[in-house]
């Protein structure tokens, strides 16, 4: 009959060459992880000097853009809510996104009522008008959604794109 020990001395050198194999795959995670980890932050961190560069304009969100006056006037501001819960997936006030146009200028370009129409039916709308069945081919086909608001929200929802979009 073996002993304990005997039996320890037999499986010993196994249990060995097992744990250096994972030290070594550990530290290889460690030089690989600490090596990616470097690549990240050499890529992310910016130097002051670039950072002084940066217009001032181009650094406040979205959020933030505001009339003349300084401030969106209360309706406004409930329209903003408005916006950023509907709108501001796939749209903004600055730029295009990948999903759909920016709404920069739009109430110079559209008005009120049709503006309700659209939001209660996209699809006649884009189905009916050239200029929107443009616009789909150019965001490839994404339609928006219906979205019906009362007047309340429609008087709120165009004082914000009056006041921040022009």
């Amino acid at each position: 009959m073996l002993s304990f020990g005997k039996i320890f001395l037999n499986i010993l050198p196994q249990k060995l060459k097992y744990c250096r194999f994972m030290l070594r795959i550990k530290k290889a995670s460690l030089l690989i992880l600490s090596v990616v980890g470097a690549f990240f932050l050499s890529h992310c961190h910016t130097s002051d000097s670039q950072q002084s560069e940066t217009p001032k304009s181009e650094t406040k969100p979205q959020s933030v853009i505001k009339n003349a006056r300084n401030e969106l006037s209360k309706l406004a501001r409930k329209g903003q809510a408005l916006f950023q819960r509907d709108c501001s997936t796939c749209h903004s006030m600055a730029v295009d996104k990948i999903e759909g146009p920016t709404l920069k200028g739009y109430t110079k370009r559209l008005d009120k009522a049709w503006t309700k129409r659209f939001l209660d039916n996209p699809n006649e709308i884009f189905s009916n008008d050239k200029r929107m069945q443009a616009l789909l081919q150019r965001f490839q086909y994404r339609v928006m959604p219906a979205f019906h608001y009362n007047d309340q929200e429609m008087d709120a929802l165009w004082a914000y794109l009056e006041e921040a979009g022009n």
